[in-house]
């Protein structure tokens, strides 16, 4: 009896302290808490660009209806895949926000219409939407889970890659503590940047919009990532935009 109860309890130990840390250190970004951009917009890193590696993929949904939360004059948004990110406000301007998604699809266009229309009910919004071809193509599949389930959650904190890069980042962070933060002030070019070492793209934290280049060449990033727990949303894409012209990218 004894040692059945030793099989039963050793294993779940070990998967509730692997869900723990991987929740805690969250090395793709599934839980989302705000601290990236509020270190992005107040104290001595203010200022700095937010790394796409520092949000997550399933996590732009609520890092852009969090921005817009901050942004209380917006009354003009525009919406769209990746294709849309390099779009930003004129100097200056505190009434357009870019609320662009990479990976999203048609499905999710209700379910972020719905979440602006609680977070700021009775405003009145000019939309512009960017409307991909392949949205038109009804056997494309589109990974624009930005709510995953609970079983999808389960697997994520369970999962061994998801543990490899929390390991990872433990390490390369110098400490718990660091790690847990979600972030670390990098440079890159002459850019501030916080993310997790491998940031994609760079966004403004206001705008939420691709930054533009300098005229120094960011240094090349390689990712030391082995293996990556499944992601909803594809990464983003260049592309133009109106307001703003060609956007901060990063090579690995």
């Amino acid at each position: 009896m004894r040692r059945l109860l030793l099989l039963l309890i050793v294993p779940l130990a070990v998967g509730i302290a692997v869900a723990v840390a991987n929740w805690r250190v969250d090395p793709f970004g599934w839980f989302y808490d705000g601290g990236v951009l509020a270190a992005a917009t107040s104290g001595p890193t203010a200022g700095c660009l937010i790394g796409d590696d520092a949000i997550g993929g399933v996590s732009y949904l609520r890092f852009k209806e969090d921005v817009l939360r901050r942004r209380p004059a917006t009354t003009t948004v525009v919406v769209g895949s990746s294709r849309v990110l390099k779009i930003g406000p004129r100097a200056g301007e505190e009434t357009f926000t870019n609320l662009g998604l990479p990976g999203i699809g048609p499905r999710s266009l209700r379910t972020l219409f719905s979440d602006v229309a609680r977070i700021e009910p009775g405003r009145r919004l000019t939309v512009y939407l960017s409307v991909d071809f392949m949205w038109l193509n009804p056997t494309w599949g589109f990974a624009e889970e930005f709510r995953p389930s609970l079983a999808h959650r389960l697997g994520y904190v369970l999962s061994r890659s998801a543990l490899e890069d929390s390991w990872r980042i433990v390490r390369r962070s110098g400490g718990i503590g660091a790690a847990l933060r979600g972030y670390e002030r990098e440079t890159f070019g002459d850019h501030c940047v916080l993310g997790r070492g491998a940031p994609g793209i760079a966004c403004a934290p206001m705008a939420c919009a691709c930054t533009p280049s300098s005229s120094t060449r960011p240094r090349r990033v390689r990712s030391r990532r082995r293996g990556r727990a499944p992601s909803p949303a594809s990464a983003p894409a260049s592309t133009t935009g109106t307001r703003t012209s060609t956007a901060l990218r990063y090579s690995g």
